[in-house]
């Protein structure tokens, strides 16, 4: 049987990388490099016009290039030349690009198998196939914690409720199977395809456990929940930033309005980033007129988003942690910049480097950095973090069942209500 290029071990330590961090994307690099790099079929086609992608790349890339070709074509020859076993090309397509991106050392980058390429962009849509939960890696039981469940989805409609443990899919107990393997299972199948999973409710207190034969479907991936903590206190866990999460957001906001409130608690706990886009409108709305982002290429070219003169005008906190990154600790700089919000919790992530994610003719896609950007007025945060006004951290036990945590029992919550009450 074929052995798929996201078992191994490459793969997988980009595929965490990548749940790590869902990076921000952008077409912005495409247009300049699509019409030299696409429609390439064949070694002769790329070999006979290295001219062309000197004079794109610069630096006697062309040069360059054709140095490492030259090595890979040795290689190859040698190897159908005199190796014994058999050779899966499409196989070792997919390492071979995916060793290619490995090579760069760029932490971010990664090769999409066509198998995934398509549930990945759409995950970015605001929509994907899948069975309609929300899941994090429980470390307390080894399964898959279900943090959230998607309205009217697959999940739902089954009777799967928030804060059910997923401990084992199509029979695979994840204890055993690992996390990543199961998160896969459940999300490369295809639309209308079942898929089992073997639930501990937790109704009964995780003490029984129920199975569920879902059918995969297309639903709608809420990234923004609200709830009223008090009459004027509001509470909004932006989850992460797709290209829905700007018409979600105010959505929620104004809904907010409605129901009396006044102040707000923005929590990106865990927040791994996402769109530009997503981001931008989400800011727009907070900030007032000026810079939103600046963003600067390869070559020093800088473009900078601006957000309008509206603005919301009330005592804000924001909430981070070490899993805050990309878009979410733009989200964090952004309102600190223009003095609007404290920020409470610990060091977020570090990364301030925007991803492109370009399709191949395979396809499949390569996710590659391309820019740097930095917050509208302070510095770019690659490598470093934010550092909160207020440092507050979390119990290991209380960060082991975070999804789990009570109001009471979550002191960095405490500690932006104590801050909130008193603005």
């Amino acid at each position: 049987m074929k052995r798929k290029i996201s078992v191994s071990a490459c793969i997988v330590l980009m595929l965490m990388a990548s749940f790590v961090s869902i990076q921000i994307t952008s077409s912005y690099m495409t247009n300049k490099y699509e019409s030299v790099v696409y429609g390439y079929s064949k070694w002769s086609d790329i070999n006979s016009d290295f001219d062309t992608i000197e004079k794109v790349a610069g630096n006697d890339a062309g040069t360059n290039w054709q140095n490492v070709y030259s090595d890979l074509s040795e290689v190859d020859a040698y190897v159908r030349t005199n190796y014994i076993g058999d050779i899966d090309d499409d196989n070792l397509r997919d390492y071979v690009i995916a060793g290619y991106l490995y090579g760069l050392e760029d932490k971010y980058a990664a090769y999409i198998p066509e198998e995934e390429y398509k549930a990945y962009t759409e995950s970015f849509e605001g929509s994907m196939v899948g069975v309609g939960i929300r899941v994090t890696d429980d470390g307390a039981s080894g399964g898959m914690y279900v943090t959230s469940v998607v309205p009217e989805g697959p999940a739902e409609k089954a009777g799967i409720l928030t804060g059910d443990i997923v401990v084992a899919v199509d029979g695979n107990n994840i204890s055993e199977f690992g996390y990543y393997n199961a998160y896969n299972l459940i999300k490369q199948g295809k639309e209308n395809d079942p898929v089992v999973l073997t639930v501990a409710t937790v109704v009964s207190n995780y003490e029984q456990t129920k199975e569920y034969t879902l059918v995969r479907t297309k639903v709608d991936t809420d990234t923004v929940l609200t709830r009223m903590l008090t009459d004027e206190i509001a509470y909004v866990n932006i989850l992460n930033f797709d290209m829905t999460t700007g018409k979600e957001f105010k959505k929620e906001m104004d809904d907010l309005a409605k129901k009396g409130a006044e102040k707000y608690i923005f929590d990106v706990r865990n927040n791994p980033g996402g769109t530009i886009g997503g981001v931008k409108e989400v800011l727009d709305y907070l900030l007032p007129e000026g810079p939103i982002i600046r963003c600067f290429t390869k070559d020093g070219e800088q473009s900078v988003e601006y957000s309008d003169a509206k603005e919301l005008v009330a005592p804000m906190i924001v909430l981070v942690n070490e899993n805050t990154a990309s878009g979410g600790e733009l989200f964090t700089a952004a309102l600190r910049d223009y003095e609007k919000a404290t920020v409470i919790g610990t060091k977020t992530y570090g990364k301030g480097t925007v991803q492109t994610v370009i399709p191949i003719s395979s396809g499949g896609g390569i996710k590659l950095s391309v820019m740097m950007y930095n917050p509208p007025k302070s510095d770019n945060y690659e490598g470093v973090g934010i550092e909160p006004d207020k440092t507050v951290y979390l119990s290991e036990e209380a960060k082991a069942k975070f999804y789990r945590l009570k109001d009471s029992e979550d002191d960095q919550l405490q500690a932006a209500l104590d801050d909130i009450l008193n603005k």
